[in-house]
Order: structure tokens, then C-alpha cells, then sequence
């Protein structure tokens, strides 16, 4: 066995403990086995118990159990980490979603942070008819509105301009 086998061997295997011991840190002021919940449920039970929702509680618990056997979407432990940094549900938003919102906060993007969170809560289902800040200063670089043009639209006069 390779010197690089054997380390990546043993560091998974040194892992597991830790892995089981975060569990156990975030399961135990639930009151729940962590044996019996994934890290990303975990996680969800935290927040529901800390934004007061017992339908949410309840929800995680049931899956958990077996009850509800299927969700819409899984969540990846790093997709739970990330949300757990960010104070979020990892389960109401997309990687996508968490990426921009992480960005928005580090930016202390305001608006962009509530646009995030709006889409993540259902109250905007698209973003077509918006003007991102990139395009309305590339359709006044034009002298055009931006609300009558495309991203790619304002991309060709962009060309045809520097030509």
C-alpha cells in the first residue's frame, strides 16, 4: 500500500469520531439521538428551534423517522455548513442562492441579501424584467434603455460599438 493510501486511510479513519462528535454537540441541546438524524437535519432542527417553528421541527423530525420518505431535494453537509454560517435554512435555498447570499452579506449588499432571501421564500419566481447593475451601466455606456434589451443584445451593439 502506497504512503498516500495508508495517510488518506487513516485521516478518513480519524475523521469519523470527530465527524460523530459534532453530531452528538449539535443533537444533544435538541434532545435528539444524532445517531438517528443527518448532519443537514441536524442543522434544520437548530434553526427551527431557534426561529420558533415547531412545524418545521416536527417536519425534520418525521423524515428523519421514516414517515416522509421523500423531499424535493437533499442537502449537502456543505450546503448545511454554509447555510449554518449564514443563519439560513439549508433546505429553503439552492447552492446558487447560498453563494449569492453569502456574497451580498460580505458585500453587506442590502438589497441584493432581501432579493435572495424573497426568491428563497417563494415571493419571486423569476428574475426576467430585472436590470442588474452590470447591465443598466453597459446599456448607458450605449445610451440605450436597458429594460428594452437583452443581456446578449446589449453584448452585440456593445461589439458593434467598438468596431
Amino acid at each position: 500500500m502506497s504512503r498516500l493510501a495508508m495517510t488518506s486511510a487513516l485521516l478518513i479513519a480519524l475523521s469519523g469520531p470527530a465527524f460523530a462528535d459534532g453530531k452528538a454537540q449539535l443533537a444533544g441541546p435538541l434532545g435528539v439521538n444524532p445517531a438517528d438524524y443527518t448532519l443537514a437535519q441536524l442543522i434544520q432542527l437548530e434553526n427551527a428551534v431557534r426561529d420558533n417553528d415547531a412545524a418545521d421541527f416536527a417536519f425534520v423530525k418525521d423524515q428523519a423517522t421514516g414517515r416522509i420518505v421523500s423531499t424535493q431535494g437533499s442537502v449537502s453537509p456543505g450546503q448545511a455548513m454554509q447555510a449554518a454560517i449564514l443563519g439560513v435554512n439549508p433546505a429553503d435555498y439552492s447552492p446558487a442562492q447560498l453563494i449569492r447570499l453569502e456574497t451580498a452579506m460580505r458585500e453587506n449588499d442590502v438589497q441584493q441579501i432581501a432579493f435572495v432571501k424573497a426568491q428563497a421564500e417563494g415571493k419571486i419566481v423569476s428574475t426576467q424584467g430585472t436590470v442588474s447593475p452590470g447591465l443598466a451601466m453597459q446599456a448607458a455606456i450605449l445610451g440605450v434603455d436597458p429594460a428594452k434589451y437583452t443581456a446578449s443584445q446589449l453584448a452585440v451593439m456593445t461589439g458593434d460599438a467598438e468596431n
